[in-house]
C-alpha cells in the first residue's frame, strides 16, 4: 500500500495544511491595465533606444544595454500577475474563504505597480533626453513614488480588511 504524499504550501508567514487552489480569469479592467503598462513601456523603450543610439559619440557598452532593462522589468511585473498563489507571500493568513480575494488584490497591485514603474521609466528617459534636470519631470517621478507608496498602503488596508 502506497502512502499518499501530503504537501504543505507556504503562503506567507503561516503554513496551511489544506491544498488551496484558485483560478483567476482576468477581467476587462485587468486587460486594460496590462495594455496601458505595455504601451507606456514600449514608448519608453523606443525613446531610450532613440536617445542612446542617436548620440554623436559611441556610448559605452553598458549604456547600450540600459534600454533593454525597460522591457525586462515590464515583463517581470507582467508575469507577477499570473503567478500561482503558492509563489506569493501574502501578508495575512490565507484560508479557503479569503484566498480568492487576497489573490485578486495582489494581482491588481502588480498591474498598478507595473503602470507606475513604466511611467517612472518614461519620465526618466524623457529627463535624460531633455538633458536639463531643472524640468518638471523629476517632480513627476517623486509624485509617482508617493503614488506607489499610497498604492501599497491601500493594498495592505484592503488585505487586512479581507483577511
Amino acid at each position: 500500500m502506497t502512502k499518499k504524499k501530503r504537501t504543505t504550501i507556504n503562503l506567507g508567514r503561516y503554513y496551511v495544511d489544506d491544498e488551496l487552489s484558485v483560478r483567476f480569469t482576468p477581467s476587462v479592467i485587468d486587460r486594460i491595465l496590462e495594455v496601458v503598462a505595455i504601451v507606456i513601456s514600449v514608448v519608453a523603450f523606443g525613446l531610450a533606444c532613440y536617445g542612446i543610439y542617436s548620440l554623436p559619440i559611441k556610448p559605452p557598452i553598458l549604456l547600450w544595454l540600459c534600454p533593454f532593462v525597460i522591457p525586462i522589468m515590464t515583463f517581470v511585473l507582467y508575469r507577477l500577475g499570473y503567478a500561482s498563489p503558492q509563489k506569493i507571500s501574502f501578508p495575512f493568513r490565507i484560508t479557503k474563504q479569503n484566498l480568492g480575494m487576497q489573490y485578486l488584490l495582489v494581482v491588481r497591485l502588480s498591474r498598478v505597480l507595473n503602470i507606475i514603474f513604466s511611467l517612472m521609466t518614461l519620465c526618466s528617459v524623457l529627463t535624460l533626453a531633455a538633458q536639463t534636470y531643472n524640468t518638471i519631470l523629476p517632480g513627476i517621478i517623486l509624485l509617482l513614488s508617493l503614488l506607489m507608496l499610497v498604492c501599497l498602503v491601500v493594498y495592505f488596508i484592503f488585505a487586512y480588511r479581507y483577511r
